[in-house]
């Protein structure tokens, strides 16, 4: 079992997801959590495009590997953003319009992985959100 992912193999998963002449902005490594319950919950790549939220979910047993691509539209309804006290994540909650919803956990600093523009790019992913929030 592995569990270390790399920045490069993130880059490459996520531009899976892309068209021609398409670019993804602010890769970050984080958790989303589809459910209410703490058990729903699934480590991933994340990234956007001038139109779509992407998202490549791990492996829960082998972070080498990628189980699902989501290609999300930003049909945003509104969004709740707030950083945890104590482990210090922000937690970036998307409301769309279609009535579904998903919440992203992200770090600026990780213990795992090449990730070294994390903390720039999880200020960015956040910042790109606030015109959402209410």
């Amino acid at each position: 079992m592995k569990f270390v992912t790399e920045k490069k193999f993130m880059f490459n998963e996520l531009g899976k997801m892309l068209e021609n002449g398409e670019k993804f902005y602010f890769p970050v490594y984080g958790m989303i959590r589809r459910k209410k319950s703490v058990s729903a919950a699934d480590f991933g790549f994340f990234a956007l495009t001038d139109n779509h939220l992407l998202v490549a979910v791990l492996n829960p047993f082998d972070g080498n590997k990628i189980d699902n691509y989501y290609k999300i539209p930003l049909d945003i309804k509104y969004v709740k953003i707030r950083k945890t006290p104590i482990l210090k994540f922000s937690v970036l909650k998307i409301y769309f319009n279609s009535g579904e919803s998903c919440k992203i956990q992200m770090s600026k600093k990780l213990l795992i992985g090449d990730f070294t523009d994390q903390e720039k790019n999880v200020e960015n992913f956040l910042k790109f959100f606030l015109k959402y929030a209410n």
